[in-house]
């Protein structure tokens, strides 16, 4: 770089020095300035509250002066340091350094900017020279030096003047007032009047009134004065306000009709002017509420008007259609909570499903005045009743193997659904189900005989009862149960067991009406000898007889419940040979019980008019019965006799399938390769009651007028027993081989009294169709 280039960079620091300088003492100039003639102005308005005329020439005085200072003070400045604007020149400059360097400086800069200007328009060696020399000399001299920050320093007092002015106003806490001032200067087309020595303060929340209602305005007065009364000036009129004590009071508008507009006055000072609004009502105009009722009920569709207040059935839904005038909002309300309408203009909907009894409010809101109306209603419900069932086993209705049921059902509405529901009870989680006939809708009646219709399994215990369905789909259909009962499932053995029980027992029923008869022909031979001895039958004579007779009713039906019961028993049997043999014995049942009808109707003939007939008409009459009770016992005692002779052989065909299935468990025990101990001690157990069986077995053929050609297995019995009961004492020994040979010898033995018993059996049958063909050849 040449001398004359560091010249001119010494230069240009210089000039930018220079006007850093200038523009520091004008900011501070500025802001002084600015802030004495903005606190004149402020001070100037509050002592004065000049007119908005002044005040708009004072503001627009106070900006131009503003706009002159900045751009005297900060912009020319500003532009010139950034060379936007023209400034010192490089002459300029040199004669400013020469007057504060005059001894390094004097009149050198100027001659080496003066020979660098020659130099540029005539290239000479010895311009040159001379340039060079005296820029040596300059080449040492701080230029910059030549301007100093701290001369500005003397502005600070004048700059901290209005800062000290700011500073007491906020100490004394009128600063706001200051402000103020210049706010009202700022806002020069406003008027504003000169404060009271007291405020005006409006103590109601909300200026509004309903149309045509009273209005209480409450006010107070704060300051430094209290006025001792004021006045509230509309409608070009003014009214005193109540005093209540000093410096509160109140003012009643009297049904305010519209918006009213108002100004408080007291010592000639008078507020802003308020206005007292007039809301418009939220009003409900009409109601309708339309009814959807559950379609079980029947009534699909129910419509009224203007009462919300409603009895509905469980399940309605309820659609609300509202019009209201003057409302933002309409919200449903119950049980705490808020649902809003919909709105479409000034209809109003919603809709509900009620399950229960609702105390609900309809509120309707204006926005504006936050205001709400609130109607009470009650919505009462017609609960869906559970439906009602009662069941009862009828008496002595065991018929078979069935159970008959007599049972009524009912519900308010209508009944879905009538069942028997029946499970394992060792799975009691896997119900079956079975439906029954329902006849009616809301109520029926049905009979039942358990368990037609249900799958049961053999040996297993099942609880069952009976249920009733309604058809309410809004409680997804509520269901009312009968007691349980319990039923155990017979296998076939056991079922066999069990109808040679009941077999037993008519025959006892038989055999006792039978023995009933015998007795009653004694009776009767005294009753005939009273007769004959006596012409006129006393009170005590008469009394005799009639008891005698209603024995004798007593003992057919006796004889009629036995023989129904023995004849239903019969209706069951399925076998072929069984129905030949049961449709004799249904035969001579159906004699008997005409025997029974004409004896019974003779009886009663005979307690009925006993003091009105004669004794020889008792005589005669009483000799008919003895006739027709001999016909009966001999009717009787052969019913008896050959069923008998049925159960006889019933019970030796159950004797042989026992039997034989006690060879088949037998058998599959002998050929396990586990040894069971328990199992054989069951079946030695089972065996024994087969032997007792068999025992009773020979007894009641040999009870027989006539024993039937039914084989003696007792020795066969206690021969097998043996073997069971070797076998079992040797598996206790753990000989299991020897265990497995009497077990097989045990099996083979019971398969022969088996084969023995049914042989026996189809020979008896082939007798006895022998027999009939017999009889048969002898009629022709």
């Amino acid at each position: 770089m040449d001398a004359i280039q560091i010249i001119y960079l010494k230069l240009n620091a210089f000039y930018k020095k220079f006007y850093i300088n200038k523009l520091l003492k004008g900011c501070m100039l500025f802001v002084a300035i600015g802030l004495l003639y903005f606190i004149f102005t402020s001070l100037l308005e509050n002592f004065l509250w000049l007119h908005t005329t002044t005040r708009a020439i004072l503001f627009f005085v106070f900006l131009g002066i503003e706009i002159l200072l900045f751009v005297n003070f900060i912009g020319i400045p500003l532009f010139q340091l950034n060379k936007i604007a023209k400034g010192i020149s490089y002459q300029e400059a040199a004669e400013m350094l020469q007057k504060h360097f005059p001894d390094e400086v004097g009149d050198k800069l100027k001659n080496v900017l003066q020979l660098n200007a020659l130099q540029a328009n005539n290239n000479s060696d010895l311009l040159a020279a001379s340039i060079q020399q005296k820029t040596d000399d300059l080449k040492s001299v701080p230029f910059t030096q030549a301007i100093n920050f701290k001369s500005n320093l003397k502005f600070v007092p004048f700059l901290a003047l209005p800062f000290l002015v700011l500073f007491l106003f906020f100490i004394g806490g009128k600063i706001d007032g200051l402000f103020s001032g210049f706010h009202r200067v700022a806002q020069y087309d406003q008027v504003f009047e000169k404060p009271a020595p007291f405020v005006f303060v409006i103590e109601n929340a909300n200026l509004a009134v309903k149309e045509n209602e009273d209005f209480t305005l409450n006010f107070k007065t704060t300051g430094n004065i209290i006025p001792d009364a004021v006045t509230v000036n509309f409608n070009n009129q003014s009214y005193y306000a109540e005093k209540i004590k000093p410096g509160y009071f109140k003012f009643t508008f009297n049904r305010v009709g519209q918006n009213l507009p108002f100004y408080l006055e007291a010592n000639s000072f008078t507020s802003k002017s308020f206005t007292l609004q007039i809301l418009p009502v939220p009003a409900i105009l009409d109601l309708q509420l339309q009814i959807t009722t559950p379609k079980h009920v029947g009534q699909n569709f129910v419509k009224t008007s203007n009462s919300g207040n409603v009895l509905v059935p469980e399940g309605s839904v309820i659609s609300w259609e509202i019009s209201a005038n003057h409302t933002d909002q309409l919200v449903f309300i119950s049980d705490s909570v808020s649902q809003n309408f919909n709105k479409k203009q000034n209809q109003f909907t919603f809709s509900k499903k009620v399950l229960q009894a609702l105390p609900y409010q309809l509120v309707a809101k204006n926005n504006a005045f936050h205001y709400d109306q609130q109607v009470s209603y009650q919505i009462e419900v017609i609960k869906d009743q559970f439906p009602q069932l009662s069941v009862q086993q009828i008496p002595d209705s065991i018929a078979g193997d069935k159970i008959i049921f007599h049972g009524k059902a009912s519900d308010d509405y209508g009944i879905s659904a009538l069942r028997v529901v029946y499970y394992d009870v060792n799975h009691p989680q896997k119900i079956k189900l079975h439906n029954l006939p329902v006849s009616n809708k809301t109520a029926t009646s049905f009979v039942y005989a358990f368990p037609d219709g249900l799958q049961l399994q053999p040996e297993i215990s099942y609880s069952y009862y009976f249920e009733v369905l309604d058809n309410d789909a809004v409680n997804h259909f509520k269901a009312t149960q009968s007691n349980r009962f319990v039923h155990n499932e017979l296998n076939a053995i056991q079922k066999l067991d069990h109808n040679l029980t009941q077999q037993m027992d008519n025959i006892n029923a038989l055999q006792k009406s039978l023995s009933d008869s015998k007795n009653a022909d004694k009776k009767a031979t005294e009753v005939n000898q009273l007769l004959k001895q006596t012409t006129d039958l006393d009170y005590k004579g008469i009394k005799k007889l009639q008891d005698f007779f209603d024995t004798e009713l007593q003992n057919q039906k006796a004889i009629d419940a036995a023989a129904q019961k023995f004849a239903e028993k019969l209706a069951e049997k399925n076998d072929e040979t069984d129905n030949e043999k049961a449709k004799e014995l249904e035969k001579r049942l159906e004699n008997l019980r005409k025997e029974q009808e004409l004896n019974k109707k003779l009886y009663e003939q005979l307690q009925k008019y006993t003091d009105k007939l004669t004794n020889e008409d008792l005589l005669q009459l009483m000799e008919q019965a003895k006739q027709n009770s001999k016909q009966q016992k001999r009717s009787l005692e052969q019913l008896v006799e050959q069923t008998k002779r049925f159960y006889v052989e019933q019970k030796a065909e159950q004797l042989g399938k026992k039997i034989a299935d006690l060879a088949s468990r037998q058998e599959k025990l002998q050929t396990e390769k586990q040894t069971d101990t328990d199992k054989q001690e069951q079946l030695n157990k089972a065996f024994d009651a087969v032997k007792k069986e068999l025992q009773d077995l020979d007894t009641e053929n040999k009870a027989l007028k006539k024993p039937m050609d039914v084989p003696n297995l007792n020795s066969d019995a206690e021969d097998t027993a043996q073997q069971m009961d070797r076998a079992l004492e040797k598996l206790q020994k753990q000989q299991d081989k020897e265990a497995k040979e009497n077990q097989q010898k045990a099996a083979e033995k019971m398969k022969e009294m088996a084969k023995k018993l049914e042989d026996a059996m189809q020979q008896s049958e082939m007798d006895q169709l022998q027999e009939e063909m017999l009889k048969c050849c002898a009629r022709f």
